[in-house]
């Protein structure tokens, strides 16, 4: 949700300067008036300067709220790419899995028969299964070697899911469809692995963090990983975009705070402390909420967004999972 460059954002500073305009001539018309009203020589009432000012200002007003109800209707007919870019990704169907991966495509039916599809890494005598869920920005087809990372670190096999609207078809993606095939992928490692749901690790990055929460809600998990992620993605998308009504406007809402309220399994949560797109202070406000008094947070400091996670602070994690056994 990075807003550098965004267009929208331009338009919203776009705002903001007509709207100091239009008060900067406010404040002239008025100030103009009461010189006016001290002189003193015999001067011929100014009709047509009166007329024509309030005219002026009327006509700012009007381009400011024209402005203003385009970038509305800009946030809501663009939300979905805002909110799911790496869908819309040019060369996202050119991009191959590494050569020498040990992860396979896998495929699966969603509950409306929908084919889906996610990339897994299988191990013999594994301790651990885990289902990732992947952010905003990313498809499945490209985490080869941070699925064969996290399989070693955890010693488990891993299903990475994809969403439909990732995989190069047409179907636009919503919350609801990504729960959806988030659900038929965590269905998959149950009937292959003769496990229940609430023996499975959900690992969510950022956005798949409420993917993972939603998870959670219904049917429980092993532990919950949330990897950068927020307490509702409206509340971060208000801090980007503070002013427009987004609370108003936004469908895809990923309310963590709502979903986890009546999780009492364990949460592991890790962030950084200089997050410009998911701000820290998100996640703290999660971790306060959380209906669960098995808990961790994981603070690490100078980490990003983006970022890669190291050695280390993803070793935090696999040591917190292993104490809530």
């Amino acid at each position: 949700m990075s807003t550098d460059g965004n267009p929208l954002m331009l338009l919203g500073e776009l705002l903001d300067r007509l709207l100091i305009e239009s008060q900067s001539q406010h404040k002239r018309h008025r100030s103009g008036a009461k010189l006016r009203g001290r002189s003193k020589k015999p001067m011929q009432t100014p009709v047509r300067i009166q007329t024509k000012r309030p005219r002026a200002g009327l006509t700012t007003l009007r381009i400011v709220l024209g402005t203003y109800v385009v970038l509305l209707l800009g946030l809501v007919l663009f939300e979905a790419r805002l909110v799911y870019p790496g869908a819309y990704m040019e060369n996202a169907a050119g991009l191959t899995p590494l050569a020498y991966s040990a992860v396979q495509t896998v495929r699966y039916q969603g509950a409306d028969q929908t084919r889906l599809q996610g990339r897994l890494l299988e191990i013999q005598d594994a301790r651990n299964v885990i289902l990732y869920l992947h952010g905003n920005g990313s498809q499945s087809i490209w985490l080869d070697a941070h699925l064969e990372r996290l399989s070693q670190r955890f010693e488990a096999t891993i299903l990475a899911a994809e969403f439909r609207g990732f995989d190069d078809n047409d179907v636009t993606p919503s919350e609801t469809t990504v729960v959806a095939d988030a659900q038929a992928a965590r269905r998959y490692l149950c009937r292959g692995y003769d496990l229940d749901p609430d023996q499975i690790l959900l690992y969510g990055r950022s956005l798949g963090g409420g993917v993972a929460a939603a998870l959670a809600a219904d049917g429980g998990a092993r532990a919950v990983i949330l990897d950068r992620s927020f307490d509702s993605l409206v509340n971060v998308a208000a801090e980007h975009y503070p002013w427009a009504p987004v609370r108003l406007l936004m469908r895809n809402r990923y309310d963590s705070v709502a979903r986890l309220a009546d999780y009492h399994g364990p949460v592991i949560q890790l962030h950084g402390t200089v997050d410009h797109v998911v701000p820290i202070a998100h996640a703290r406000a999660l971790h306060r909420k959380l209906g669960t008094l098995r808990k961790r947070w994981i603070e690490v400091k100078g980490l990003g967004h983006n970022d890669w996670l190291s050695d280390a602070d993803l070793a935090r994690i696999v040591v917190a999972v292993a104490d809530f056994r």
